[in-house]
């Protein structure tokens, strides 16, 4: 079953970023105050609570190629909020069902009079028998004509909120010089994600019909009310589609809404997710090792088993700190499974350097569990972007406790010349990822 989960995703340079835009697009107007979160699920979603809060999921922004689509998805839920939406939802219902059953009383009366005259009529005519028809038919009649004059009230208010929305964003995009037209390009992609993984249609992006009847919504829009401004906007060469830092901050989140899309089997998304993150970040070894993960997964080829081995070589080469012990368990059963004599004895070495990596790592945790931050392991990818590679923090009490027998030498194959994962006596220790 689909577990969904809505914790918060803890990696503050994503989420100052996400609130720092969503700020800029609230309208000057507006006596709310508002807060743009971060939820960690794979499954796009955004949605909003009455009190002004935001909140779109991991998922849903490692589909944005570029801040100018980021803007999009923040200002439209912010205009649920901005026009209260929310009252609506709740108030509406009510009204309707009112005002139906104040038609439905409309409707009896006048068929009970049309049913009356018509009686009236029959009996004037044909005696008894003719009442009987002549009251049958008139009764027929009343309803016939009084839905004509009282008909349901029937609107799909999700509909007419969602096109309010979109209408709302696009308007808000233009007003800060965001090129509208990545919205289309944002709906493709989700149509292309819908079609993969039906699941994906379970928040923002709706149902495959809906992602359709928005994007011709928002084109319609794009061709009309809105194409004076653009095409001013455009002529003056102030249109924007994305900052320099959107690539590089986003490039974090995709690799870890890759990391949960592959435990939620969303392949589909986790492929695309780490594809692009490591093209983003080739030095970074978790979205190296993942996207190893995610091919020798799903891969059918030759080509994609290759480049998942050249991959885990490359996250063994990255991975400075030690910090996923696992990197040598696939590489040792990619050794084995090449069935070639020469690599056999390496992947021994592999399976003992994963033994002895996993071993440091769990006395490590049990140490350092209560005495570093929950998101540790996001602060040393901030020190990986600026240079440093290797600093650990060292153990709450002074001591790193030894692991006998740590050092593995691993020889040389044409599998690929890999060091050794060995424990220092006075190497600092570090979290688990």
């Amino acid at each position: 079953m689909l577990k969904i989960r809505r914790a918060l995703y803890d990696n503050p340079r994503v989420t100052e970023y996400v609130n720092r835009l969503g700020q800029r697009l609230v309208p000057e107007d507006s006596e709310k105050l508002y807060a743009f979160k971060v939820t960690v699920n794979p499954i796009p979603t955004a949605y909003t609570l009455s009190t002004g809060t935001i909140l779109v999921s991991t998922g849903m922004i490692s589909l944005l190629d570029n801040e100018a689509q980021l803007s999009y998805v923040l200002a439209h839920e912010l205009a649920h909020v901005y026009r209260d939406h929310w009252r609506l939802k709740v108030m509406m219902p009510l009204a309707e069902q009112e005002y139906n059953e104040r038609q439905e009383k409309k409707r009896a009366m006048w068929a009970g009079i049309f049913g009356a005259v018509g009686a009236g009529l029959g009996a004037a005519v044909n005696g008894g028998n003719g009442a009987v028809v002549g009251g049958l038919t008139g009764l027929t009649a009343g309803y016939i004509i009084s839905s004509v004059w009282s008909r349901k009230l029937s609107t799909d208010w999700y509909v007419a909120q969602e096109n309010e929305a979109d209408d709302f964003a696009l308007k808000a995009m233009l007003d800060r010089s965001y090129d509208p037209q990545e919205v289309p390009k944002l709906y493709n992609v989700m149509a292309q994600v819908a079609r993969a993984d039906s699941r994906t249609q379970l928040g923002f992006l709706g149902a495959r019909n809906r992602i359709r009847e928005r994007t011709e919504y928002s084109q319609q829009l794009l061709n009309g009310a809105l194409q004076g401004k653009y095409q001013e906007l455009l002529k003056s060469g102030k249109l924007v589609g994305t900052s320099p830092e959107f690539s590089l901050i986003m490039s974090e989140l995709k690799r870890d809404n890759g990391i949960e899309a592959f435990y939620f089997d969303m392949f589909h998304m986790a492929k695309m997710n780490l594809q692009q993150a490591y093209t983003l970040r080739s030095d970074d070894p978790l979205a190296a090792y993942y996207y190893a993960r995610v091919l020798k997964q799903v891969g059918r080829t030759k080509e994609d088993i290759d480049q998942s081995e050249q991959l885990i070589l490359t996250a063994i080469r990255l991975d400075t700190r030690g910090s996923i012990p696992e990197i040598q368990l696939h590489r040792a059963l990619l050794l084995i499974e090449s069935k070639e004599p020469a690599q056999q004895a390496e992947a021994v070495q592999s399976l003992k350097q994963y033994i002895v990596a996993y071993q440091r790592r769990r006395i490590e945790m049990r140490g350092d569990d209560e005495t570093l931050p929950p998101n540790v392991d996001i602060l040393y990818d901030y020190m990986r972007l600026l240079g440093d590679k290797t600093w650990k923090a060292p153990p709450a009490n002074g001591v790193r406790p030894v692991v006998a027998n740590a050092s593995v030498p691993a020889p040389e194959s044409n599998f690929g010349s890999i060091a050794p994962v060995k424990t220092n006596a006075t190497a600092p220790t570090h979290k688990k990822q």
